[in-house]
């Protein structure tokens, strides 16, 4: 297994806190919330607050954690993509329970490697690109294809092709943006 839930909560409860390593999105409205909801400031440091979050994930929010450091497999696993794909690249680690929710229809700048690691996601698949990365819940799309990821499966997304992942069950996926050096 390349990581696991206990992993990513014992990352929380022992990195640096920065409102750029940890981001959660509504289970509603799909949208980030503030970090000010799950950041305390201390007299002498900014502290993730254990108890909102471990509130916010039993009400379906989603976590994503940013970095290649998470643990030393996701490390080798980041190092192994870019020798051998020739790419800049990095991790987002995605989390959240049955019905949660994280970014409505999108697209993204990078190309991305989606490997699912527990639990199943669907995975729509459009037609169309966006000339932008963003959220475009409203977006004029047809399905190219949907798959169920289950664990150890994968899909390559390319850049600027527009996605919706939707979990299934608890899941915890990592996605690998990549971008090509610049010789």
């Amino acid at each position: 297994m390349i990581i696991t839930f206990h992993e990513v909560w014992w990352f929380i409860e022992t990195t640096y806190v920065d409102e750029r390593v940890l981001e959660l999105i509504h289970p509603e409205t799909g949208k980030k919330i503030s970090p000010n909801i799950y950041i305390q400031q201390t007299r002498w440091e900014k502290r993730y607050d254990m108890n909102a979050l471990r509130t916010l994930w039993e009400e379906g929010y989603s976590f994503i954690v940013h970095g290649s450091q998470i643990t030393p497999n996701i490390r080798n696993l980041v190092e192994e993509v870019e020798f051998d794909h020739n790419v800049e690249a990095q991790s987002h680690i995605y989390m959240g329970k049955k019905g949660s929710r994280s970014f409505s229809i999108h697209a993204d700048i990078p190309d991305n490697l989606i490997i699912q690691c527990i639990g199943k996601s669907k995975v729509t698949i459009y037609n169309e690109y966006s000339d932008v990365a963003g959220v475009f819940p409203d977006a004029n799309v047809s399905v190219k294809e949907q798959i169920i990821l289950e664990p150890e499966n994968s899909i390559f997304i390319p850049s600027l092709q527009f996605h919706l992942f939707e979990p299934l069950t608890d899941r915890l996926s990592i996605s690998i943006p990549m971008i090509k050096y610049a010789y």
